[in-house]
């Protein structure tokens, strides 16, 4: 029986990944159309803005609706919401402010993912084997966008923490409720501090329990900070005593607990950017090399032996940056 060669079957290819990024183009698309101009969407605009005319709530239109979670009562979204993993990549989106939904997301990591893999077949000519590394290094880049920036909303979020804190301590002493100081709050700090806290409020003012609210702002910044400061407000509502001296004292040892956290940091420093360096640096020597000379990097990329050092010598780098994270991770 005759085998086609890889020359014969790369119009076939080439047809198959060109359909299917036009499928996953018109699935985002019309995704997005349904988000922004459906009839659910239109009906939730027209009561909330109801609401804001009633109540006279301003700047609460574009806090409230969640923008990232899909229709959660779609028949054809309801089997990969079981997925797993599909909640806690909602749960990214949603503390990264971004707009697109789970099924939006995973369809531009596939037409990244098919991209790579096409332009390094037909424009750089690279083997199959390299073609698909570049590849899942395309589709990796969304996730390693979104992990950051959800990393550094939360820093932020754990640096202003300390200064709410003691604001809303203040707001107590002087004669104000609980939900008007964290309504001043809101209104006073910047994001994401002031974000979290107008959205908290938004959700008590639409009648959903103060410790449902709560618990739903440490469910959105999935800091321990946050997580201390819910636990104490909750238990504080129910047992009584005096909220602004407890404030006060929480955000003395939040802000002792970033002092000393800064300090492991700058100790681990060096050990965190010895591990990047060394675990960029044969990705760079290599694509530099692979696509200055091609030929040289054959033997690499074309033989079973060399396909096996790289497997072997990427199991090693995955051990060795696990066990350079795990040391300099340090829990305060």
């Amino acid at each position: 029986m005759n085998t086609m060669t890889w020359p014969e079957l790369m119009p076939w290819a080439v047809l198959l990944v060109t359909f299917v990024l036009v499928v996953g183009a018109v699935v985002l698309l019309a995704s997005w159309w349904r988000r922004q101009f459906g009839a659910e969407s239109r009906a939730q605009r027209q009561r909330l803005a109801a609401f804001v005319r009633n109540n006279a709530v301003g700047g609460g239109d574009d806090l409230l609706l969640k923008t990232t979670g899909g229709n959660p009562n779609s028949a054809w979204l309801a089997p990969l919401q079981q997925l797993p993993g599909y909640e806690r990549l909602a749960d990214l989106l949603m503390r990264t402010q971004s707009t697109q939904s789970p099924l939006g997301f995973l369809g531009l990591v596939l037409v990244l993912w098919l991209g790579g893999l096409l332009l390094t077949l037909v424009l750089f000519k690279l083997s199959l084997q390299a073609s698909v590394l570049v590849a899942f290094g395309l589709a990796a880049l969304p996730w390693l966008f979104h992990l950051r920036k959800d990393q550094r909303q939360r820093r932020k979020f754990e640096e202003l923490f300390p200064e709410a804190l003691d604001y809303l301590s203040r707001a107590l002493r002087a004669g104000q409720g609980l939900s008007s100081g964290l309504s001043m709050v809101g209104q006073e700090f910047a994001d994401p501090i002031g974000r979290e806290f107008k959205k908290t409020v938004d959700e008590i003012n639409f009648g959903l329990p103060f410790a449902d609210a709560l618990a739903n702002m440490g469910h959105r910044v999935k800091s321990p900070d946050l997580d201390f400061f819910v636990v104490a407000i909750v238990i504080q509502r129910e047992t009584g005593g005096n909220l602004a001296e407890l404030l006060g004292g929480l955000a003395q040892t939040v802000r002792e607990r970033i002092k000393l956290a800064g300090k492991i940091r700058i100790i681990s420093a060096e050990g965190r950017f010895s591990g990047v360096v060394l675990g960029a640096l044969p990705f760079i020597l290599g694509g530099t090399l692979t696509l200055l000379n091609p030929k040289y990097m054959d033997s690499l990329w074309g033989t079973p032996e060399g396909l096996r050092i790289v497997s072997i010598g990427l199991f090693m780098m995955l051990l060795g940056g696990l066990w350079l994270w795990k040391i300099v991770q340090v829990k305060v």
